[in-house]
């Protein structure tokens, strides 16, 4: 877990960036970004299967044990109706309702929420969810935040609606950045008939970041020819596959670049 944190330190440090800008916690509570979670508006915080659960930013939901002495079974609640394993990258399955034989029985809690999911944890295990939707940037394995990565900028693409991420980082020590001295991109992604459609943005700044290549990590979406437009020309990248997502690779570009993956 120490470790995944070093990885995640892109999305980390935007979070900090954004709290310090707009005051929103970095930890919050599942209502903050999702009001309207529940079909009755009630905040689904105040719900048994969900009272421990937390959101890190607006992509990444923890939800820990309620019984942290035994690792019993448990039920997480979801407060939109898509989301992915963060470890597994597989999609979180639609729930089955089981039908009541009883026709004036009260309809389940569970029936209230939009997405739910039965929990066998282990001792070692954290259950992590991503929002379908998500762009997660993340980096290579490093020991130290005085250490500089090496390798490219990975950004995790969980294929779904309101698809969109945002990266923030600067030298992490000095007052450069009001000054300039920052880099801000912005993501985004769109699936059609067309194939999957990726936006990378101009850079904001002119902080020079340590990686020259960027790695696409996409989930759940699936190619049909293997091929790549970018930037409306037909394109010598490589489309990687393996279990649960794609990998492309390609060089950064301070200007941008759209890619069309069929």
């Amino acid at each position: 877990y120490i470790e995944q944190r070093y990885r995640l330190m892109p999305y980390l440090y935007t979070l900090a960036e954004e709290t310090v800008r707009t005051g929103l916690p970095m930890m919050r509570p599942l209502f903050l970004d999702y009001p309207d979670a529940a079909k009755d508006k009630h905040p689904i915080d105040n719900d048994p299967g969900a009272d421990a659960e937390f959101l890190l930013g607006h992509d990444l939901l923890i939800a820990p044990s309620p019984y942290p002495e035994a690792p019993d079974s448990y039920t997480v609640e979801f407060p939109s109706a898509a989301w992915y394993d963060f470890w597994t990258g597989a999609r979180v399955p639609q729930p089955v309702h089981a039908a009541n034989p009883d026709p004036n029985a009260p309809p389940p809690a569970t029936a209230q929420i939009a997405l739910f999911t039965e929990v066998h944890p282990t001792l070692e295990a954290l259950p992590v969810y991503v929002r379908a939707g998500a762009i997660l940037p993340m980096q290579p394995l490093v020991q130290s935040v005085d250490e500089t990565p090496q390798g490219p900028l990975t950004l995790r693409i969980y294929a779904g609606d309101d698809c969109h991420g945002t990266l923030y980082t600067d030298d992490g020590e000095s007052f450069a950045f009001q000054r300039g001295g920052f880099l801000r991109m912005n993501f985004t992604c769109a699936v059609s008939s067309d194939g999957l459609k990726i936006n990378i943005s101009k850079r904001e700044g002119n902080f020079v970041p340590w990686w020259k290549q960027l790695r696409l990590e996409v989930y759940g979406w699936t190619p049909t020819r293997n091929t790549i437009q970018q930037d409306g020309h037909t394109s010598s990248l490589q489309i990687e596959r393996e279990r649960e997502v794609i990998n492309v690779t390609i060089p950064d570009a301070a200007a941008g670049t759209s890619l069309q993956l069929q």
